[in-house]
């Protein structure tokens, strides 16, 4: 089957099939050429051209046509699902052909690479049908010899899936059914002996031992554990079902049989053992992107989920309602037509997992904001070495960023792989500290990852990087600075130091610091002065980090988190033992890079010597505590900026002008609007500081207009 470009080559004849009447793969593929995906037809492949406009369930074909397609949907997937595949109808409707949408292709192509996937999407907006429709292909159609588990949470949903199963088999045409009078076909076990294949339905066990007994038992190649944050003892079960099922997927492999591992759910409650379970492979898992469609092959994608995994190589293919096709208007009818509210509607219809511990540093208020600021849609990179960033802007955005200053917070591990030693890195934009990248590692080597970020820090002239100067932060700054000699840059004002913080102690050291290129020999004699090391109290404690960073961060820039891991991490803090902290067994990685940032934002300085222009830095932030705790009038507030949006305005057109006649009239204009501003909630706007910096107000005080 076609999943990847290169694949094309292996089957001269094959074409894509526009003539498809199956509009919603047509509209899949339109979205993933929008979002610049050059690998965005692989799924409208036809193998065989002849069957391009034969209808599958003509009940007038010849036998060869019969046999055509019969060989087309067991070696193209893609035309089963799309031209002969229905999804059951109720008694006396027509079967409607089965809809694609971007979850369920991510999960089949994922499937299909023989990938553990991790999908997570609202309910009742097709989960049920994806997953059958794969199994029941796989019973029916696409395997030989092969046997499935399916486990889920209880009885009436073993009940449910086993008699989806029959029926989208019995709705596929008379002469491609395999299942005969001889099958069995009850809510347990469903076989195809025809082609040696069989389905076993399985539930979670209450008893631990019956759990452990059950793992045991499910040695097939292909798993699917459905509703995975509800499955009781599911924490005692996975762990022997993956290891007593490695044989056969070992086999399957050998023999070309299909063979993955597959978790669906919506999200779990976190105050379950089994919603807590299925949580932290979550977090630990790589988020899916579509830009994987665009790697070579099979080969590339294992070694960029290698060089980007965590503690297990898993990927999580989580998708909302408005990325699956759905609007707001139909979350709300479904919510309505369910009665369904507050917790259970945000796990249910918004991907939510019941989220902020009882101990919580962060105020609930503020942990709603930063959980509603989730992005799923991002840009994923993958820069030098394998490396993955997801990045939270269009693709023009991404362009612009090489223009900004932006600070890259950078928390340290030896990244051996370990669960909780993880790299986390946090790109912010220096004007309002919103999260515009994020990347995490666990397994890496240092000197490919010093490689890394010399090359991002190079992709971006305005960045600067704050790494924590702990654990292998030593050996990367090492590597760094080898690196940014050969490439001709300068440490002193690319990477947070103490030298450049306080320069007013050395300010001979202020000429090295401003010259483009310098020795390894004096960077070497300062080179414990780089980093950010957490002392035992004040400026750099960590109780500051977590306490008046933290403070700060939220309130200013927490809706402007977006990323999926870091909202997580922020969620999960505690207090545990008097001080903030991740949970046990968590993460605080991207929380500890993302406050680095926000720390030099706020507290480092002398940032000029950096080559940045102070006067932009949180020049465009927000007070949340106004909009989520404030008796002052909303439309006082939203007056207010739009009166900084006026100011910033004018203050552009200034800047853009020689003639001082109209410099002036905006420069008068600027003071007409700064006395209307409150201050009390447009913070960090430094007009003054701004105009005294102007080439044309210079000129105007000169000749004494102001």
């Amino acid at each position: 089957m076609i999943l990847f470009m290169e694949d094309w080559f292996k089957y001269p004849l094959a074409d894509v099939h526009i003539q498809t009447k199956n509009k919603t793969w047509l509209r899949t593929a339109g979205i993933l050429k929008k979002m610049g995906i050059k690998n965005h037809a692989f799924f409208l492949s036809i193998l065989n051209p002849k069957l391009k406009d034969v209808d599958p369930h003509d009940p007038d074909l010849d036998d060869e046509t019969k046999d055509l397609i019969a060989i087309e949907s067991k070696l193209n997937p893609w035309y089963y699902f799309r031209e002969v595949s229905r999804i059951p109808a109720p008694a006396g409707a027509v079967d409607l052909m089965f809809k694609l949408d971007r979850g369920i292709l991510a999960y089949y192509w994922l499937a299909f690479n023989h990938i553990t996937v991790y999908a997570i999407r609202p309910r009742q907006t097709g989960k049920t049908a994806g997953t059958v429709n794969l199994e029941s292909y796989f019973g029916n159609t696409g395997a030989t010899r092969t046997n499935i588990s399916h486990l889920t949470k209880d009885d009436t949903l073993r009940v449910r899936t086993s008699q989806d199963v029959k029926l989208y088999v019995e709705a596929l045409p008379e002469y491609m059914i395999m299942l005969s009078k001889k099958d069995v076909k009850n809510s347990e076990r469903i076989t195809f002996r025809k082609l040696g294949n069989s389905i076993n339905f399985y539930v979670g066990q209450m008893d631990k031992k019956a759990a452990d007994n059950l793992g045991r038992g499910m040695t097939t190649p292909i798993v699917h554990i459905d509703e995975f944050g509800y499955v009781r003892n599911i924490d005692i079960t996975l762990p022997v079902l993956l290891t007593a099922s490695t044989a056969a997927r070992e086999i399957a492999a050998q023999m070309g049989s299909p063979y993955y591992t597959a978790f669906t759910t919506t999200p779990g409650k976190l105050n379950t053992r089994e919603g807590r379970f299925a949580y932290e492979i979550y977090k630990d898992g790589i988020k899916f992107s579509e830009t994987f469609y665009d790697l070579k092959n099979r080969e590339e994608l294992e070694d960029l989920l290698d060089k980007n995994k965590r503690r297990w190589k898993i990927v999580v293919a989580e998708f909302n309602y408005r990325q699956l096709g759905y609007d707001d208007k139909w979350a709300k009818k479904r919510m309505e037509e369910s009665i369904n509210t507050g917790e259970n509607a945000k796990s249910d219809f918004f991907n939510m997992w019941i989220s902020g511990s009882s101990n919580s540093p962060i105020d609930k208020k503020f942990l709603e904001i930063i959980q509603e600021s989730k992005k799923f849609d991002k840009v994923t990179e993958v820069e030098k070495n394998g490396y993955v960033i997801n990045y939270y802007v269009d693709k023009h955005e991404l362009k612009s960023l090489t223009k900004e200053q932006l600070v890259i917070g950078l928390d340290t591990s030896d990244a051996l792989g370990d669960k909780n030693d993880d790299i986390g890195l946090v790109i912010r934009r220096a004007s309002d500290g919103s999260v515009v990248g994020v990347g995490k590692y666990n397994e890496t080597n240092l000197s490919l990852f010093a490689d890394f970020l010399v090359d991002l820090l190079i992709k971006y002239p305005k960045a600067v990087l704050i790494p924590e100067r702990k654990s292998s932060g030593v050996a990367i700054l090492d590597n760094m600075f080898k690196f940014m000699v050969n490439e001709g840059l300068n440490p002193f004002n690319r990477i947070f130091n103490w030298v450049v913080d306080e320069i007013d102690k050395n300010p001979f050291m202020e000429k090295i610091v401003r010259k483009d290129w310098i020795g390894l020999d004096i960077i070497t004699k300062f080179k414990r002065q780089f980093g950010y090391a957490t002392s035992g109290s004040g400026k750099t404690s960590r109780s500051f980090l977590y306490g008046n960073v933290l403070k700060a961060s939220v309130k200013y820039s927490g809706n402007k988190v977006y990323d999926v891991d870091l909202i997580e991490q922020l969620n999960s803090l505690t207090i545990r033992n008097g001080r903030v902290d991740h949970e046990e067994g968590g993460h605080d990685d991207l929380v500890i890079a993302w406050l680095l940032g926000w720390w030099f934002l706020q507290y480092a300085n002398n940032k000029q010597l950096y080559g940045w222009n102070v006067n932009y830095v949180l020049n465009d932030i927000t007070d949340l505590e106004l909009s989520v705790n404030s008796d002052l009038d909303k439309n006082y507030i939203k007056v207010q900026y739009e009166l900084r949006r006026q100011i910033e305005h004018y203050i552009s057109l200034l800047n853009n002008t020689d003639n001082t006649l109209i410099a002036l009239k905006y420069y008068n204009k600027i003071k007409q609007l700064q006395k209307r501003l409150d201050t009390t909630i447009i913070k960090n706007l430094n007009i003054d500081a701004m105009l005294s910096e102007m080439r044309i107000i210079k000129k105007l005080k000169k000749f004494k207009f102001i």
